[in-house]
């Protein structure tokens, strides 16, 4: 414990800021980086320090600590990867597969603990490191924001919706006799409700999907502090998907997409929003280079096909 004359090092400085600032308990994963702020708060009793497993629970247990106390939420992390898994806050990390397919696409499934990421050979052929990282880093906002379960609900009631509305517009045909009698009246505006509002919950449910890819970029861009990475991800994924072409030879003969169909919203719009949010300095520097040349990739042994199932692979 350092005496009064002699001068207390940064960690000792960072520690009682801590403690008047009212901390009382922090969280974290013991590592290398921050071995003097453990000295320090050793020498403070005041501060508890729990020890967590994994960077993504300290995270959420510090969360939680604010909430419920109204104390400042404490979370020490190593740098690098444990930095990362504590700014994703997800317990345990999504499992990463590998889907052997030309396709360029990535996306995310399950919740919790049984949550998984999907990547596509062709994805990682055409990717640099740091547009992959955005694009990983868009599919973890996903599964840390509940989205898979919010659409998976918005689906169910989606469906719900049709199923009342055909009931209802069957219940309206058996007593259409009565109606055509002259000893019943047809609630007219009830069978307009009735006729659209399947295709009210489906645009309610695309425009509640754009929102949520909105959220996502959004997520992403904190996560890795480089959405400038991300709007040249979408750039590149909008240029080889098509629709660089179809501008090039149509023109503006190609049809456009109507904005209340989509279930994403438009690549010009999200990549402006992301540009919107780009400092002016990288966070860092890689290679403009594929993650996986072509060459070492193994090609899938067969085209996918559908199976009696009903599912593709």
């Amino acid at each position: 414990m350092p005496s009064a004359k002699s001068p207390r090092s940064g960690a000792r400085v960072l520690v009682d800021q801590l403690k008047l600032h009212g901390v009382t308990r922090a969280y974290g994963v013991p590592g290398e980086s921050y071995l003097a702020v453990l000295d320090a708060l050793n020498d403070v009793p005041e501060i508890a320090f729990t020890i967590c497993r994994q960077e993504g629970g300290a995270a959420m247990m510090a969360e939680a600590q604010g909430k419920l106390t109204g104390e400042p939420g404490i979370c020490f992390v190593t740098r690098g990867p444990g930095a990362t898994n504590a700014s994703a806050g997800l317990v345990p990390p999504p499992r990463l597969y590998y889907v052997a397919s030309p396709t360029l696409n990535a996306f995310s499934v399950g919740q919790g603990r049984q949550a998984a990421i999907a990547v596509t050979s062709g994805l990682i052929q055409a990717m640099t490191l740091r547009e992959l990282i955005a694009v990983l880093a868009h599919e973890i906002s996903h599964i840390r924001h509940n989205d898979i379960w919010v659409m998976g609900l918005a689906d169910v009631m989606s469906r719900m919706t049709r199923s009342m509305s055909f009931l209802g517009l069957f219940l309206l045909i058996l007593n259409l006799p009565f109606a055509l009698a002259g000893s019943a009246q047809v609630p007219w505006l009830l069978v307009l409700l009735l006729l659209l509002a399947p295709t009210l919950g489906s645009l309610l449910q695309l425009a509640l999907s754009r929102t949520r890819e909105f959220e996502a970029d959004l997520g992403a861009a904190r996560l890795t502090g480089d959405p400038l990475g991300l709007a040249r991800a979408l750039e590149r994924l909008e240029r080889r998907q098509g629709r660089f072409w179809e501008d090039v030879f149509l023109g503006s003969r190609r049809i456009p997409d109507p904005s209340l169909l989509r279930s994403h919203p438009r690549t010009e719009e999200r990549i402006r929003r992301l540009l919107d949010l780009r400092v002016d300095a990288p966070p860092f520097e890689t290679r403009d280079t594929a993650v996986w040349p072509r060459a070492s990739l193994t090609p899938p042994p067969h085209r996918p096909r559908q199976r009696i199932t009903g599912l593709w692979y």
